[in-house]
């Protein structure tokens, strides 16, 4: 379901996800230049279609009632 969600939220926003994924089993991977709140959005759905476990950090404000347990359930860590 969320393979399907992913594909059809990338699709409305104009991407696609490469599905050719290093065969390492971890990595970082850095999104730069953090342009607007939309990048986090396209890196989680892409995640979803690939796949792939994701783990992020974010600004501690984020994870504040009532959105924040979503945001870690989304693979968000909280920084201060």
């Amino acid at each position: 379901m969320k393979r399907l969600f992913g594909r059809a939220l990338l699709g409305v926003l104009g991407w696609k996800a490469d599905p050719n994924v290093p065969p390492e089993k971890k990595a970082v991977v850095i999104a730069a230049p953090h342009t607007s709140n939309w990048d986090g959005v396209i890196m989680i759905a892409i995640s979803w279609v690939l796949d792939i476990r994701l783990h992020w950090i974010g600004k501690h404000t984020l994870f504040k009632p009532p959105f924040g347990a979503i945001i870690r359930s989304l693979g968000g860590i909280a920084i201060d």
